[in-house]
């Protein structure tokens, strides 16, 4: 089941009216909370976490490839991706996978340093640099097994 069908493609058009504002069906909606699963993002108490128990391994690169995002001034960035690995962003911060021996993330910050977190989770600091959007974590590598 997949929820509501609407029988107008907007979902927040009054019933006696034309479409006031384009919004998302049921179905497009799971397909997105579908997605962030597969992908292992979860947020449990301000913390970002990655369970990637349903990520196919079928979607890791076989070949190098170049990831473009927009980061979060709007200005186009690229991230050179390596075989076993995939990319996608949270709030414009590129989040890269890579299949690794051990779990852990490596926080790469905009002044060029890094720190490497044992584990599956983000800190609350860190986490919090990301939700607000304010540039200090330029990119996640999240290594999972």
């Amino acid at each position: 089941m997949y929820g509501a069908f609407p029988t107008d493609p907007y979902s927040h058009t009054p019933k006696d009216q034309g479409a006031k504002q384009p919004g998302m069906t049921g179905l497009v909606k799971e397909e997105i909370l579908t997605r962030q699963a597969e992908l292992g993002i979860a947020i449990e108490q301000g913390c970002l976490v990655w369970e990637l128990q349903l990520l196919d391994p079928h979607e890791l690169l076989t070949a190098p490839a170049l990831f473009s995002y927009l980061d979060v001034q709007g200005e186009v960035q690229h991230i050179q991706l390596q075989p076993g690995s995939l990319a996608y962003s949270i709030c414009q911060t590129p989040v890269v996978l890579r299949a690794a021996a051990a779990l852990g993330i490596t926080v790469h910050y905009a002044d060029g340093t890094q720190r490497q977190l044992d584990g599956n989770v983000l800190d609350e600091a860190n986490s919090r640099h990301i939700f607000l959007r304010d540039g200090a974590v330029h990119h996640l590598t999240v290594a999972f097994r």
